[in-house]
């Protein structure tokens, strides 16, 4: 009776501690696919939220208020998104609507950053979407400044001007709003203020003929006025261009040209002859 339970004991033991090593081994395995296995690449989050996305009337939302979004913007104010180059932008978001526009001056840098992700409005065919988002980087080697200018709207930046004002790197972003045809023109302005972007009050009230005006964000929005009924094909278009030699923006309307200049405190409005 004695060696039975001898014998038991030893066989008991020897489960226990087959179990236990079986148990280490599981561990070990569960540890090194963790190891090996690379975390999900923003162009795979992407991917994913593309192939699952929700069959409804909110995709705007949907896509404002998804993880996709959030990793965006993570990836854009990180070191990693200062120095991501143009063409390396579709691979590394998944993004292939994008632009990046880059302007130094006096030791700063500024980038103006746009993604446009792919989504259909299922609420109106006809509507415009607001799908477009657009980020400012401000950088003078050490420090880095990151700013969401547009959160999923309708704006998309065609020109970037950087200068410095009163000591302060200043960036003026020129964009097109695209609600409706003929497209808008944006004119916002950012500096750095107690170590964030802000807003630059350089753009003041303007009244250009034939042009609506409103103040905007960090600027002022300008549309084509015309009167109701007005053909769609008789709408006259706005053109704006920046000289990058002399800080001017100049906005066209028909036979108008109106050109904005800053003066030190504000960007005057002047009519060309």
């Amino acid at each position: 009776m004695k060696y039975k339970r001898i014998v038991l004991a030893l066989t008991a033991l020897c489960f226990l501690c087959g179990c236990s090593a079986a148990d280490k081994k599981d561990e070990e395995t569960a540890e090194t696919a963790a190891e090996t296995s690379e975390p999900e690449s923003l162009s795979d989050k992407w991917e994913n939220f593309r192939g699952n996305m929700p069959n409804d009337k909110n995709m705007e939302d949907d896509l404002r208020d998804s993880d996709y979004i959030s990793e965006l913007k993570r990836f854009m104010s990180s070191d990693e998104g200062f120095s991501v180059k143009y063409e390396e932008l579709s691979k590394a978001t998944g993004i292939n609507d994008n632009e990046l526009i880059e302007r130094t001056n006096g030791g700063w840098t500024a980038r103006v950053v746009y993604f446009g992700p792919d989504i259909i409005n299922m609420a109106v065919t006809d509507a415009s979407v607001a799908n477009k988002y657009v980020f400012l980087q401000m950088t003078n080697g050490v420090e880095k400044y990151f700013m969401t200018v547009c959160d999923g709207g309708y704006e998309f930046p065609v020109d970037l001007l950087l200068f410095n004002d009163n000591g302060l790197p200043t960036a003026v972003v020129v964009s097109r709003y695209a609600t409706s045809y003929p497209e808008g023109a944006i004119l916002e302005a950012y500096t750095i203020v107690n170590g964030e972007i802000e807003t630059a009050e350089i753009f003041g009230e303007y009244s250009p003929e034939g042009i609506k005006t409103e103040k905007f964000g960090g600027g002022v929005l300008f549309e084509s006025g015309y009167e109701d009924g007005t053909a769609v094909g008789d709408i006259q278009r706005l053109g704006v261009s920046v000289d990058q030699n002399s800080g001017d923006i100049i906005l066209s309307h028909g036979e108008n040209t109106f050109i904005f200049s800053f003066d030190g405190e504000k960007y005057i409005m002047n009519r060309s002859e």
